[in-house]
């Protein structure tokens, strides 16, 4: 088995990634170590990679999630051990617990806490195993200073490194549209309650007389059950793209 000092955690990338899974495939460029081995449902171009459960990722549903955290809880830890690796990294915040492994998760947000119902697969998720995730954590990212907030809130982490690092676009694949008309404000995601769309919207329309040549733009998919993503770790199906002006 390949040696690492660094082990990335990609089990929960679906084929057509969305969202998270989107995230780790972008940052891991710019994971600037070596000796790393990336753990994954697939095999990676220019990766040095081994193969995680390739049912394990929400291709497969509840039943997927369910077969990446039992892997993750018995079989990562050997994995970790095997690679001689000094560092797990988990681009979500799921990682083996009451092992020896050293790990940096990242949480992107506690939405589940804020919304989800107590007793769903999702709220338990978050009430019984992210804490715990938290707790033994070396150190943990957040995308944003509200989920760090949210993360000694509603988790209440031991005294420990959190760091934010905001997210960003990738140049490469995002340029401004231009097509001769008004300037225009864009929004990218999914149309679910929580993504507080009316507030945008009604915001909007409380724009001053200055800025009636600007636009709302609102591109992404529905809010499908089946598309809803387990919270802070994996990711919901591919959606489909729109443009309201």
């Amino acid at each position: 088995m390949s040696q690492a000092d660094l082990l990335i955690n990609l089990a929960f990338v679906p084929r057509q990634p969305t969202g998270l899974a989107v995230y780790a495939l972008n940052i891991l460029p710019y994971l600037r170590c070596t000796a790393r081995v990336v753990v994954s449902p697939r095999p990676l171009p220019g990766e040095v990679s081994l193969t995680s459960p390739p049912r394990g990722t929400n291709d497969f549903g509840l039943w997927g999630h369910g077969q990446r955290l039992w892997w993750t809880q018995t079989q990562l830890p050997r994995v970790y051990q095997q690679t001689g690796a000094k560092l797990l990294f988990s681009p979500i915040p799921e990682a083996p617990l009451g092992s020896l492994c050293r790990t940096v998760v990242t949480v992107h947000d506690l939405i589940p806490l804020h919304f989800g119902r107590a007793l769903s697969p999702m709220g338990l998720y978050c009430r019984q195993y992210l804490p715990r995730v938290i707790h033994q954590a070396t150190h943990i990212l957040c995308n944003s200073e509200a989920t760090r907030q949210d993360v000694h809130r509603f988790l209440k982490p031991p005294p420990g490194p959190i760091t934010v690092i905001p997210l960003a676009y990738d140049e490469r694949h995002y340029q401004w549209l231009d097509l001769s008309r008004q300037p225009y404000l864009l929004y990218l995601g999914r149309h679910a309650p929580y993504k507080n769309l009316t507030r945008l919207i009604q915001a909007f329309a409380q724009l001053p007389t200055g800025a009636a040549d600007l636009e709302l733009w609102i591109g992404g998919g529905g809010d499908r059950p089946a598309d809803r993503p387990l919270p802070c770790g994996g990711t919901g199906s591919g959606n489909g793209g729109g443009v309201a002006g």
